[in-house]
Order: structure tokens, then sequence, then C-alpha cells
């Protein structure tokens, strides 16, 4: 999919530098697929907290 978007340039280069890459739909594509990861993990520590609390 393509789409437009405005991003800060000092946000993307330190992204790029940090990714080791210089290609910024790599470091975007990272970016999602870690945001995705840690929303993942979050939600799975939040209902395993909850499973083990209303057990109790």
């Amino acid at each position: 999919m393509k789409i437009t978007i405005e991003l800060d340039p000092s946000l993307l280069r330190e992204a790029t530098q940090v990714a080791k890459t210089s290609s910024e739909r790599e470091v975007i594509e990272e970016a999602l697929r870690t945001f995705i990861r840690v929303r993942r993990q979050e939600r799975a520590t939040y209902y395993r907290r909850h499973l083990v609390s209303d057990d109790n």
C-alpha cells in the first residue's frame, strides 16, 4: 500500500541511524512490527494478570 505522511525529519533520521539502514521504508516497517509486538505483549500480560487474579 502506498501512503503519504509527514514525519518529523529528525525523528526519522535518528530512527534510521538506530536501525542501521538507509531505507526509510525499512525503518517504518520495523517500527510498525515493533509496535505490534509490544502491544501484543502488553495485552498478553494484562490478560495473564487478570486471569490469575480472578482465579484467586
